[in-house]
């Protein structure tokens, strides 16, 4: 794939962070080189240090009516890093079309008083309606600098981070779901969700 030879285009040259834009540019990849092996940071990861970055850089003042959006199936640990600033979530379904509802409708007021993420991989600073993975990528670039600076790197932040604000844990399930029409796969569905509820029970 397209990180595969990225990671080997990397490696000629002697890097050990490489970042990649989808081809529409609004999700953005990152991943780091450690102990000879490359590590990509989830979308999850990403929205959890660019918004920590964000409200720590902040004006003390632009936080009184900041507004921070996740979707249901995205990590909370961003969710105990708001608490600190004062700040609750909106939660919102999947699908960033959920996002531009609410960034519409304030759309030019917030500034750099908004920030949203998903955990596929997509992020808006609210300046449009949707993600956007370039302002995702400065930020992200800035971050990354920072730790270089400190001899450290992306995960020792997301660490630093964690033991600031504490882990609630967080993972991501690929799953195939077989079946050629609808009530088959539907069926399937169930069956994926029954065994999920049963681990989580189990756990």
């Amino acid at each position: 794939g397209v990180l595969d030879r990225t990671y080997a285009y990397a490696d000629g040259l002697g890097i050990t962070s490489v970042f990649a834009r989808d081809p529409d540019g609004d999700r953005l990849v990152a991943a780091i080189k450690i102990n000879g092996q490359w590590q990509q940071l989830s979308g999850n990861d990403n929205g959890l240090l660019v918004f920590e970055d964000r409200l720590a850089s902040a004006d003390p003042a632009e936080l009184k009516d900041y507004v921070y959006q996740r979707s249901h199936a995205s990590s909370a640990e961003p969710d105990a890093i708001a608490e600190a600033y004062g700040l609750k979530p909106i939660i919102v379904p999947v699908g960033f079309k959920y996002y531009g509802a609410v960034i519409k409708s304030n759309l030019g007021k917030w500034g750099t008083r908004y920030f949203g993420f998903e955990e596929s991989y997509g992020m808006s600073p609210g300046h449009i309606a949707e993600k956007d993975s370039l302002p995702a990528l400065v930020s992200m670039l800035k971050i990354a600098a920072d730790q270089y600076r400190k001899k450290e790197n992306l995960f020792d932040k997301l660490e630093d981070i964690l033991a600031k604000y504490g882990f609630k844990g967080n993972a991501i399930l690929n799953t195939f779901i077989p079946g050629d029409d609808v009530p088959t796969r539907n069926a399937s569905k169930t069956r994926v969700l029954e065994s999920l509820e049963a681990v989580q029970v189990g756990e």
